[in-house]
C-alpha cells in the first residue's frame, strides 16, 4: 500500500516496520548457523560485485568502504563456523552472549578477517615463486585492521582534518588500497566457496567437522572423513556448488607465481557432480565469472590478474579433457579469435 503524501507518522510506521524483526540472540542450531554463514557468503559476494561495479565508474572511495563492509561480512563466516561446531562439542563451550554482542561490531570482525590464513601460514610457510601451499597471495599484518574502519568512514563521509573539512576523494593511495584489500577478501572467499556456497552444504561440513573434531578428541588421530578432499565430503552437487568448488579449485593452484597446470588439470578430473551432462554449462558458467572478473583488471590489478590466471588453468584443462565442440562453446571468443 504506498505511502499518503506528507503523511509523516505513516512514513516513521512504514520505517519502523520495515527495520523491525525480534531478535532474541539465542544458542543457534547446525542448522541455523549453516543458513547464516550461507547468507553471509552470499552477501559477501554481493558486495565484492557491488565495488567492482563502483570501481569501473571511477568511484574509488565508495568502492573501497564497500570492500570493507565485503571484509566484515566475510569474518562472520568464520564465526559462525566455530560456534556450530563448538556448540556440538559442548553444550557450554560457546559464550552466546559474547558471540552476539561481536557479530554485529565492526572491529572484531576486522580483525579476524585480516588475520585469516595468518597461522596457517606461519606453519607452512609462502613456498616459491612456482608454487605455493596455500591458497593465497595476500596478508596483512596483525595491526591492519586498527586502520579499516577509519578508511571505511573517511570515504563515506565529510571529515574534519588538518584544520579543514575533507570530502572523500580519489587519489592513488585510494587506488592502491583499493586493489590490495580487494585482492584480500576476494581470494579468501573464492576459498569458501565448496563450503558455504549453499545450505546443504553447510550442513554436512559442519556435520562432518564435528564428527573428525570428536574423533581427534577421543582418540588423538583424525578421521577419514574425506574432509581434505576438494568436495569428497560432499552430499550434493548442484550446478552451483559444482561451479564454486571449481573456483575454489582455480584459486588455489594460482597462488604461485605461475599456474599450476600440472596439478589442476588431474584435479578435475576428480571433481565430483561434473559429468559429461553437465560439465559443458558448468564450465562456462565459471569461464563467464573469470572474464567479467577480468575486465576489472585496469582499476583491480591484482584480482583482475588472479582472474586471468584462473582463467589459463581453465583454458589448459579444457584443451587437454574436451572435444573441440565442447570448448569453442565454452570459450567462444577464443574460438572466434581462432
Amino acid at each position: 500500500m504506498p505511502i499518503s503524501n506528507n503523511d509523516q507518522d505513516e512514513f516513521a510506521a512504514y520505517l519502523a516496520r520495515y527495520v523491525s524483526g525480534a531478535n532474541p540472540k539465542n544458542a543457534l542450531t547446525p542448522e541455523q548457523a549453516a543458513q547464516g554463514a550461507h547468507l553471509c557468503f552470499v552477501n559477501t559476494n554481493e558486495l565484492l560485485i557491488d565495488a567492482r561495479i563502483l570501481a569501473k565508474e571511477g568511484r574509488l572511495c565508495r568502492a573501497l568502504s564497500v570492500t570493507v563492509l565485503a571484509l566484515e561480512e566475510l569474518a562472520k563466516i568464520s564465526e559462525l563456523y566455530r560456534v556450530a561446531i563448538e556448540s556440538q562439542l559442548s553444550s557450554d563451550a560457546v559464550d552466546w552472549k559474547a558471540f552476539w554482542k561481536e557479530f554485529n561490531y565492526h572491529k572484531p570482525k576486522q580483525k579476524r578477517a585480516t588475520a585469516y590464513g595468518n597461522v596457517i601460514r606461519g606453519v607452512l610457510g609462502e613456498g616459491n615463486g612456482l608454487s605455493n601451499p596455500l591458497p593465497y597471495k595476500s596478508y596483512f599484518s596483525d595491526d591492519t585492521f586498527g586502520h579499516l574502519d577509519k578508511a571505511k568512514q573517511k570515504n563515506f563521509y565529510v571529515d574534519f582534518a588538518d584544520g579543514k573539512f575533507v570530502a572523500p576523494r580519489n587519489d592513488d593511495n585510494t587506488q592502491k588500497i583499493l586493489a590490495e584489500l580487494y585482492g584480500f577478501v576476494s581470494e579468501r572467499i573464492d576459498t569458501f566457496g565448496s563450503w558455504h556456497s549453499s545450505i546443504d552444504r553447510n550442513v554436512t561440513f559442519f556435520k562432518v567437522t564435528t564428527k573428525q573434531a570428536k574423533s581427534f578428541l577421543e582418540s588423538a588421530a583424525l578421521a577419514d572423513s574425506g574432509l581434505t578432499s576438494l568436495n569428497g565430503w560432499a552430499s550434493t552437487f548442484t550446478p552451483e556448488e559444482v561451479q564454486a568448488d571449481i573456483i575454489r579449485l582455480a584459486c588455489y593452484r594460482s597462488s604461485g607465481g605461475v599456474p599450476d597446470y600440472y596439478s589442476f588439470t588431474p584435479e578435475m578430473e576428480s571433481v565430483r557432480g561434473l559429468t559429461a551432462e553437465n560439465r559443458e554449462a558448468i564450465l562456462a558458467g565459471v569461464v563467464g565469472v573469470l572474464e567479467a572478473r577480468m575486465a576489472t583488471g585496469e582499476v583491480l590489478p591484482q584480482f583482475g590478474n588472479r582472474a586471468f590466471c584462473m582463467f589459463k588453468l581453465m583454458i589448459h584443462y579444457g584443451q587437454n579433457n574436451l572435444s573441440k565442440s565442447e570448448f569453442n562453446n565454452i570459450f567462444p571468443k577464443l574460438a572466434n579469435a581462432g
